[in-house]
Parts: C-alpha cells; structure tokens; sequence
C-alpha cells in the first residue's frame, strides 16, 4: 500500500519540542515500512534538516517551502493558514499522481482543508489528537483579528471534515467532546502508541545531571501555550507543599521553552526548590527510568504520549484527572488521579512517595497495562484494519 502522511508535525519541523503529532509521524512511517509498505510524507511548511533522524526515514519525505514564513499574508483578505493548507494539498495531488497513493493521512483538521479546493486525489483519513474547539481560541487569544480568524478556522475545519472519508480520534473523551462537530463521518478511538526507541543524538548523547542523593519527581511539559501554563501553576505549588514535607525530592522538567515569557514565569514561580529544567531528549526513557515518579499536572489533555511513557518504565503516576487520562490510568490500580487542587495533588504524590509497596504495586501494574495495550504491535494492525477499510471502499 502506497501512504501519503499530511502534516504540518512532520519529522523534523520542529526540533527543540516534539509533539504527540511528530511522534507519531516519526513512528508510523517505521512501523508501516517495515511491514513493507510506501510511506510518503509532506510537510506542511519548510523540513528543518538539521533534526538527525535515520537516514532511511528522510527517504520520500517533501515539504512545501512555507513562503509565508508563517506570517500573516494580506491580513483584512487572507489567513496564511489557508493559503498554506491549498498550496500543500496541491504539491499533494501531484505526489499522489507520481507514487499511486492509495490513501492520504491528514495528521490534524486545518491542514487538510486545502483538498477541498483541489478534490482529494485519494480517500483522506482526518486523525485528530487535540481538541482544537478550546486550543485554537487559546492560540488567537489577544489577537485584533480574533473574530475573523476563528471563523476563518471554522470554515477550513468543514472543508477539511467534507473531504475526508473518515477521522480518528486518540480517546473516547475526545469523540464525545468533538461528536457536533464532526459532521456523519465514520469515526475510529485509536490510542497513540508508545513510541519505538531511538538512539540518543547531539545533546542527548550528553548525559543529563541529576542528583543521586534525592528522590526525583519528573514531569514533561512544553511551555507554548496558556494551558500548559496553567498546569504548570498547579505543579509549582504542589511542588513547594512537597518540598516542604520532604526536603530530598528534586524535580526534573522536561521540554521545550517555546515562549520564553511563560518559561520565565514558571521559573519565578518554581524558584526555591531543588528543580531542573531541560530541553526535550531522545533518551527520554532512559531518564525516566532515573526517577521515582511521573508526576502530570494539566487542566486539558485528550491523551498523553509522556504518561504512557511514564508507564512505560514502571513509574508510579500521579496524574490530573482530566479529558482522556482517566482512559489511561485505572485509579490506585495502575496510577493516581487527582483533582486540579494543588493541595490534593502534593498529597496524593507524599502518599506513594512514602508508601514503597503502594509505589512498587503501581508502577508494575502501569508497565504492564502499557505492553498489552499501548504499543505499535497492539496499536499498528488496527491503523492496518482502517487503512483496508478505506482503500476497499
């Protein structure tokens, strides 16, 4: 089968954070070839070359030279969003023409709409992994323009859901949330996989000092946008409560520092604890498997690539009870759901740290949940099941 993954998450677009969406770009594209399959990819935007990934996975990869540069483009008439979006599906027909694509892949709504002007040249499949209805109005937030750009995002989400044949979504959380919106389109929960190993490269090759001597709490945030930030407030002061009660417990922050401003705020306000701050890894399991516990504080979350990972290596979790993690985490089974309180979490995160049993049980049960549900040899043949679906149609 000959595949065409659509993105603007693409493999190397963004090096310094990596998204649910690049990941499982970055995943997809191994598993589905080494099961023998064509897969093709164009990045809605320039491909940043200097992200050093496997050479054979840089093979049939294509961009669209972003020439708005991402800027707004004749601002009163056109969004270059969607200026992007027609040029990208353009190129798309024409690699669909030259390779015999079977099936197109879009990695998220708006990137596909541009099909809808120039007619799909193979049946798309819409995979969703966000709830864009209350992301998009936070990325506009403070913009003049806000009123005219979210309709303008209005209206490339139903010519991009017109076109498709069908969508998936990451959590039965999401399909609920987004079920007014998705138009009569089939509709398929596949979960995001847990990603398959890389060898660490550039800075993570160079190993990350962490102190031997404490107890080490890791959670993984990007700091990009007022959500993320608002979960990072939570932590803060669940994270002061707990240094308070226990001294030795060091914090590790993983992730990009997208927004220098709200990376700024987050270190005033984490300021007087024994905590690090990092950049994203490759070695990420390897550094998970340093800590004593996952610790995840977010106010919206359709699922969670850095839980699972978590899970992964055998962590106990601690995690807010919000969108899709509950899909995720039995509570005190496999994990710890807690309210948004910071009071509640620094509580729930004391009690495992103290309990070594309550810590060992978790942890154990989160691995195992992982490795019979989460992986791409669970996940993959039911992304293979959808792709014959459709290309039969």
């Amino acid at each position: 089968m000959n595949i065409l993954i659509l993105s603007s998450a693409l493999i190397g677009f963004s090096t310094k954070t990596r998204g649910g969406p690049t990941i499982w770009s970055e995943n997809f594209i191994k598993f589905f070839r080494n099961k023998g399959h064509q897969v093709f990819g164009l990045s809605i935007g320039r491909f940043q070359s200097d992200r050093k990934i496997e050479p054979y996975l840089k093979e049939r990869l294509y961009d669209c030279g972003n020439p708005f540069n991402r800027l707004w483009v004749l601002e009163s008439l056109v969004f270059v969003k969607m200026a992007e979006s027609f040029f990208s599906a353009r190129k798309a027909v024409r690699i669909c023409k030259t390779h015999k694509i079977d099936v197109i892949i879009g990695t998220g709504v708006h990137e596909c709409a541009g099909l809808y002007l120039v007619g799909p040249p193979a049946p798309l499949i819409i995979s969703i992994r966000g709830d864009y209805t209350k992301e998009i109005p936070l990325w506009l937030s403070g913009d003049p323009h806000f009123q005219r750009h979210q309709k303008m995002y209005e209206v490339m989400e139903f010519m991009a859901l017109k076109s498709s044949s069908c969508v998936t979504l990451v959590s039965h959380w999401l399909k609920n949330r987004l079920s007014s919106c998705l138009l009569p389109k089939k509709q398929f929960v596949i979960p995001n996989p847990l990603r398959m190993y890389t060898k660490p490269w550039g800075d993570s090759a160079k190993p990350l000092r962490i102190p031997h001597d404490k107890r080490i709490i890791i959670t993984i945030s990007s700091f990009h946008n007022q959500h993320r930030l608002e979960g990072l407030k939570i932590f803060a002061k669940a994270a002061h409560i707990i240094n308070r009660n226990d001294p030795r417990v060091h914090f590790l922050v993983l992730g990009g520092s997208q927004s220098q401003r709200y990376f700024n705020h987050v270190k005033e306000l984490t300021s007087g604890l024994s905590i690090t701050f990092a950049e994203y890894r490759e070695d990420i399991i390897d550094i998970l498997r340093k800590g004593d516990l996952y610790l995840h504080c977010s106010v919206l979350e359709t699922f969670s690539n850095a839980i699972i990972e978590a899970m992964s290596v055998g962590l106990p979790i601690v995690a807010t009870k919000v969108g899709g993690i509950p899909e995720i985490i039995s509570d005190r089974v496999d994990g710890m759901l807690t309210d948004l309180d910071p009071e509640t979490v620094a509580a729930t995160v004391l009690k495992v740290l103290r309990g070594r049993k309550l810590a060992s049980t978790l942890g154990k049960a989160a691995r195992r949940k992982v490795m019979e549900k989460y992986t791409w040899e669970v996940i993959g043949p039911q992304w293979e099941d959808i792709l014959r679906e459709v290309t039969q149609k």
